[in-house]
This record gives C-alpha cells, structure tokens and sequence, in this order.
C-alpha cells in the first residue's frame, strides 16, 4: 500500500492566495495524500476559502492567533501520513512534487529525508527567480554548522518523515521568527541526514503582506532579542551533544555576537552592547572580533571604544559613512553593517 503524505497549510489571512494554494496540493499526481488547513486566526476569508474544499476531503482546523510554530504542530499533530509536506498558504507545489520526492525517500535509510528546489514568484504569480541548491558538499560535510547560517532549505523544501518530527518536539513555539531553520537545525543535531535531489518542487511567494505565515509582525528590538534566543539555544545544543563547540562554530558565533553588539551600541543599548561583545570576545579565542578575517580592526575597534565609548563610536562611524567616502578600506576605522 502506498503511504500516506499529510500536506499541512497553515493560514494566517491569506484570502488572496489559498485557494491556489489548496489547489496545488489536491491537484497531485501522486494519490495518498491527506490536506490539513489549520486556520491560525485570520480575520479575512481565509476560514470561509478553505471550508470550501472539504467536500473534496481537505480537513479543516481552527484555532485562536499562536503564530506559525503552533499552527504547524497542530497540524502535525492531526496528521496521520508517514511523510509530512509543509505547504504555506500563499505558495503553490508542483504537480508531481510528492511524487517524485516520494520514490526518492522510498530508497533512502530511515534517517534520511530528501530535498529539493524552488522558484520565487512575485504576488502576481510570475517567477522571478530559480533558487537552486549549491552547497552539497557544505551540508554533507558538517550539517550542524551549516544549519547555523544557511536558511536555503526552507521549510516545503524536504519531504519530512512525521516520526523525525515528533522525536524533536516539532517546531519551537516560542521563536517569532527563523522557526523553519531552527527546525532544520535540531533534525541535523538529532542525527537526520539531508539529501539533495534537483529539481523545483514549490512556487514561494515572496511579498511581505500579513499572508505570509512567517511574517515577521514585530518590533525590530523584539526581532533582535528573538534572534539572541535562536543562537543561544543553539549553542546549548551543539554543547549538550558535541562538549564544545568547533572552531568554524566559534568563528561564525563571534563573528554574530559582535554584529548584535554593534546592533545593540548603534540603538544606544550600552549594557546589552557590552554584554554580547563579551560574547563575541568569549568565541573569538584570543579575545578580539574579527572584521574581514583581520584582527587588527577588530583590535582598533575594541580600543577606541573602550576610551570614547562603544555608542560613541558607532555615532562616529556612522558620520563617516555618510560623508563621501570612496574607499573605506583606506580607513580600517570604519565598519560596515
């Protein structure tokens, strides 16, 4: 018999596109398929959209306003397929997209899942641009590190076994924002192992309406504090599994940290700013950041903000980017964002 595959679609006032969206998934090619929607609160006519298909067996889900995460584990939690295919509502699966990534998974080991390619539409549906997967060897040489800073693989991307998914808890309720990569991420750290196969397998709408489920509908301070939370956790991860922490994984966790520091300086956060700086110093080995993989700017930086003052200086260098500079490697006081 043929196992089945749960397409989950979580909705989030997305009237304009769900039933294109919905469509996608009941026009496959491949039979055994089961459609969840779970509507994460909308207040358009998503609900009345997607009430519509459920004679054609599309199960319908409702809930109160918990974000993308909770939405998607609703529906991984209704589910009944082997194989999960995460679908946004705005967004629109190839026809033979379960197909052929499911005689693909049938030959794969039970901790492995498959992966694909996907063109980005604009809001009228026209494809702007072909994303294909270039970093094989990166993946498969170090998954872990990879999945720190690559956000390629998005989330209708692989075809996702339900049993992975549930041993890691699903997604992670309390993220705003970057759920998918996380997501990515913890299957890396718990042993699943991503196979490229090429080929396109969704359309992804790239807009920034109130559509997108992953929408990022907060302040840019939240944004960064979100952000801080991803990373730390990471870190707990990579440490509770491996003891310590790569040196690639050092470079990139020093390289972030000082980022957020400046962030943080240029917002006139001096107590947060220092703090991550510390961070930044903590992974940089011999204490000093690294800008352009030198060390002498990250030297001058740290000690010119120690005499003025790390908000002082950001206010200084950001007078000197808008002066008409054209070379700024003439002067290795200035850093760019």
């Amino acid at each position: 018999m043929l196992p089945l595959v749960s397409i989950i679609i979580p909705v989030y006032n997305a009237e304009q596109f769900l039933a294109e969206a919905m469509l996608s998934a009941l026009n496959q090619t491949y039979g055994n398929t089961e459609i969840i929607v779970i509507d994460d609160g909308s207040t358009d006519k998503s609900f009345e959209i997607a009430c519509k298909y459920k004679e054609a067996g599309v199960k319908i889900i409702r809930q109160r306003n918990k974000g993308g995460s909770a939405a998607r584990n609703r529906g991984l939690e209704a589910a009944k397929g082997k194989y999960i295919k995460f679908l946004d509502a705005d967004d629109v699966l190839q026809a033979d997209a379960i197909e052929n990534q499911l005689n693909h998974m049938e030959s794969l080991g039970e901790d492995e899942l498959v992966f694909g390619d996907f063109n980005f539409i604009n809001k009228e549906g026209e494809i702007t641009q072909t994303s294909q997967f270039t970093k094989q060897e990166a993946l498969k040489n170090d998954p872990e590190t990879f999945f720190l800073s690559n956000w390629i693989i998005l989330i209708s991307c692989p075809l996702h076994r339900k049993g992975h998914l549930i041993r890691i808890g699903g997604f992670d309720e309390k993220l705003p924002s970057g759920q998918e990569s996380d997501l990515h991420f913890r299957l890396a750290l718990d042993g699943v192992n991503f196979i490229y196969r090429p080929g396109i397998l969704f359309n992804y709408r790239s807009h920034q309406e109130n559509s997108r489920i992953s929408v990022k509908r907060m302040s840019r301070n939240r944004d960064m504090w979100a952000t801080v939370y991803i990373m730390e956790n990471k870190i707990r991860l990579l440490e509770s599994k491996n003891g310590t922490l790569n040196e690639t994984q050092k470079k990139f966790f020093s390289i972030f940290f000082f980022g957020l520091a400046r962030s943080f300086f240029i917002k006139g956060k001096k107590a947060e700013g220092r703090y991550h700086l510390s961070c930044s110093q903590q992974y940089a080995g011999n204490g000093i950041p690294r800008y352009k993989g030198k060390i002498l700017y990250g030297f001058i930086y740290l000690f010119t903000g120690h005499i003025i003052g790390f908000v002082r200086l950001e206010k200084l260098l950001q007078w000197f980017r808008k002066k008409t500079i054209t070379n700024e490697d003439d002067l290795v006081f200035i850093f760019k964002q």
